[in-house]
């Protein structure tokens, strides 16, 4: 293999590694951002009943974690619906009596769904 070959194939690794790097970061919420998710989805199961695959519940959701969040705010949080979903797929796995744990106190759901 020549030296511009042997380069050009080098470069193009790069460029792979530094665009699935790019991808992975957008793709999953940082721990911040899974922090916040959580309390959002605290707030939704204290006040919606809890069903798999239910889309207004998603959209319920997404108004409460956009709306705790001013209009003039430079950086509004990424809402990510898959892990949103993630956590209402936990939460329906917890037994009775942890479901109410988590209905009954923010930080016991919190605690709870650190889980998923």
């Amino acid at each position: 293999m020549s030296k511009k070959k042997y380069l050009l194939s080098a470069l193009a690794i790069i460029c792979l590694l530094i665009a699935s790097t790019i991808y992975v970061m957008n793709k999953y919420p940082s721990e911040e951002e899974k922090a916040y998710h959580r309390i959002a989805m605290c707030y939704v199961i204290e006040h919606r009943e809890i069903q798999a695959d239910n889309p207004e519940l998603i959209a319920f959701f997404n108004k409460v974690a956009q709306g705790g969040v001013p209009d003039y705010a430079l950086n509004k949080p990424k809402i990510y619906d898959d892990f949103a979903r993630e956590l209402i797929n936990y939460y329906l796995k917890l037994s009775p009596q942890q479901q109410q744990e988590v209905k009954s106190d923010r930080q016991s759901c919190d605690r709870i769904l650190k889980g998923a």
